[in-house]
């Protein structure tokens, strides 16, 4: 899966951590899939400061996608829809998605499997 977040995004910093160790394998609706990745994607860069952390782990049993990032102070938020419109889809692969929101980050923990 390709997204092209780089060229509206310059000034932000991606972190991308994995487990060089084991290859991940998802047997689902990759269209799905993909939509769902870029809606919690560009919100993340949308909303961000300027750091995003993703990190992918898992084993065996669980594959999980964390995105973290930093949130700008003074940035107005958005109507949610993107964050509706992925709750929808998690409901449909029958996957976990959790959230969290402080004064200084928001969290999302993807559960794949």
């Amino acid at each position: 899966i390709v997204f092209d977040l780089k060229k509206r995004h310059r000034h932000k910093i991606l972190r991308l951590t994995y487990d060089k160790t084991r290859s991940f394998s998802i047997k689902t609706n990759p269209f799905l899939l993909k939509m769902l990745l870029q809606i919690l994607l560009e919100n993340s860069f949308k909303y961000s400061e300027n750091k995003i952390r993703i990190k992918l782990s898992g084993s065996r049993k669980k594959i999980c996608l964390f995105i973290s990032n930093d949130v700008v102070p003074e940035r107005i938020h958005g109507s949610g829809i993107g964050l509706e419109i992925a709750r929808y889809i998690v409901k449909s692969l029958k996957i976990g998605l959790k959230t969290k929101a402080t004064k200084t980050r928001y969290m999302v923990l993807l559960e794949l499997s």
